[in-house]
């Protein structure tokens, strides 16, 4: 691994290590996404992980299958229709992508409807460091959703937004 890609993963590595705080302090479960190895031409951002299916709307379960190796977006049908668009239709041949949320917390979706504003307060300066890290210079931010594009465009973060891809959604 070159000294360049080693920087980049202790950067991220700090910065996860900051989203596990923040969890923490939200009393949520952090659910990593898989993990970036280089700066990407695309970012696409949702809202929060819901612990609902995957993890039986447990806590417990959620922390269980995390340390075992469980990771965001890699879980439903529409996880991964969203990961074969975004590299079937989205990424020119050697473009990159990642997918991430505002808040990092898993919660139920009951729990996610409560206090999202304040919550999202608190995450916006995260996501920022995390789209600086991870962009290219040329990178789009793509939001997935009314609710992230209303949230990053009152961050000014400019993005591009995208329909969001859960049944509840639709």
């Amino acid at each position: 691994m070159s000294n360049t890609n080693t920087h980049f993963d202790q950067k991220y590595q700090r910065l996860e290590a900051e989203f596990r705080a923040q969890c923490k302090r939200d009393g949520s479960v952090y659910l990593p996404n898989i993990e970036p190895k280089q700066a990407v031409d695309y970012i696409l951002v949702c809202m929060e992980p819901s612990i609902g299916r995957w993890a039986n709307n447990s806590a417990d379960k959620a922390n269980e299958l995390v340390q075992q190796g469980f990771r965001n977006f890699l879980w439903s049908t529409e996880d991964f229709i969203l990961h074969y668009c975004a590299q079937r239709y989205l990424c020119k041949p050697g473009q990159r992508y990642h997918v991430t949320d505002i808040s990092k917390g898993a919660m139920t979706v009951a729990d996610a409807n409560t206090d999202r504003k304040m919550r999202y307060k608190k995450w916006l300066p995260l996501l920022k460091r995390e789209i600086a890290l991870l962009s290219n210079p040329s990178a789009t931010i793509i939001s997935v959703g009314n609710a992230v594009q209303a949230e990053l465009s009152r961050a000014n973060i400019k993005n591009s937004p995208i329909l969001h891809f859960s049944p509840l959604a639709s």
